[in-house]
């Protein structure tokens, strides 16, 4: 497995030459040299661990890039004119779903491309609609989104068939809705519902029927996100602040029990993101660590920690591959 690492570079500002006791002024670069500065980042790879997925403003707008196990260079797969705002590679790695706006309007469209090719073919044809957040069935023959095409205010989640291109609404909690993890038998979707920056909730949706439960009822102002299963969908593991100390920290509700049991309760750190591996088998999250993100690794078979790799400097996004390795 290839390594990937973020490489920041420093530039040494030039000094002039001392005469005397007087110094010429530093020239400072304006502002335009600073936004020359490229980056790459929400890395997503396919489960034999042979290419990577990734998004780079290399071409001046953030387009997604591939780069496969035995080469050096990576191949730029899209080209669109105002870039790629998000996507998702779907669980076989063959297939990649975008949201790419147009005119400033941000209300992304959303398009499916072949993932060796960049082919692609477009899923929505709404100008005036956003649309987001997608989400695959394990057998890649479904996704879910969110949309705001109802009213132009709340986002439902909706069902799209890839085959026939037909869409349902599964879930019409007023408010904006995120679709979220989908189990592994693509019985049960996770929905995120979101009614300010520091209020929301998780929902259990029934993907055929669009029947609901609401797995995390409080009160007052608490953040639950991040929701995924684990693997027989006995549990949920999460983030929330909902806690004595309003700190984020990982959290594992039981289903049966509707129990939420708060992990990390002795550490000062907050938790800033959570994701599991493709099997379920292994958790990482990020930690911040007096101002670094860390990455923290957890074999949730063996109950143990993973040694993380060796990188000093802040984390902003990682992804498992179907074995032992990550980007």
């Amino acid at each position: 497995m290839a390594r990937f690492f973020l490489v920041v570079v420093f530039l040494t500002l030039p000094v002039s030459a001392v005469s005397g006791d007087r110094a010429d002024p530093v020239k400072t670069p304006d502002i335009e040299a600073f936004m020359q500065i490229g980056y790459s980042g929400s890395p997503q790879i396919t489960q034999d661990g042979q290419r990577l997925y990734f998004i780079s403003n290399a071409s001046g707008v953030g387009q997604i890039y591939r780069l496969d196990q035995q080469d050096r260079w990576p191949y730029q797969l899209t080209v669109y004119s105002e870039g790629v705002d998000f996507y998702s590679l779907s669980p076989d790695g063959e297939a990649i779903i975008c949201g790419v706006g147009s005119g400033g309007n941000e209300n992304a469209q959303l398009w499916m491309l072949d993932a060796r090719t960049g082919r692609t073919k477009a899923l929505t044809n709404s100008p005036e609609v956003r649309h987001g957040n997608p989400s695959w069935t394990r057998d890649g023959s479904t996704i879910f989104f969110n949309s705001n095409e109802e009213n132009g205010k709340d986002f439902f989640i909706y069902r799209m068939d890839l085959d026939t291109g037909k869409k349902t609404r599964i879930a019409d909690i007023p408010g904006w809705n995120a679709a979220g993890d989908v189990s592994d038998d693509d019985r049960w979707l996770l929905v995120t519902h979101y009614d300010s920056n520091t209020n929301s909730d998780i929902y259990l949706v029934n993907t055929s029927r669009g029947r609901r439960s609401h797995l995390t009822p409080h009160e007052g102002e608490v953040v639950f996100r991040g929701a995924q299963f684990n693997e027989d969908a006995s549990k949920v593991y999460l983030l929330s602040n909902g806690n004595p100390e309003g700190m984020s920290r990982r959290a594992v509700l039981d289903l049966d029990a509707m129990d939420l049991t708060f992990l990390d309760t002795d550490s000062p750190w907050e938790i800033l993101g959570l994701g599991l591996s493709p099997d379920r088998h292994t958790m990482g999250w990020t930690m911040n660590e007096d101002g670094y993100a860390r990455l923290k690794l957890w074999d949730l078979v063996q109950d143990r920690e993973i040694p993380g790799p060796p990188v000093d400097g802040p984390v902003s996004g990682f992804a498992f591959t179907g074995g032992n390795s990550l980007a």
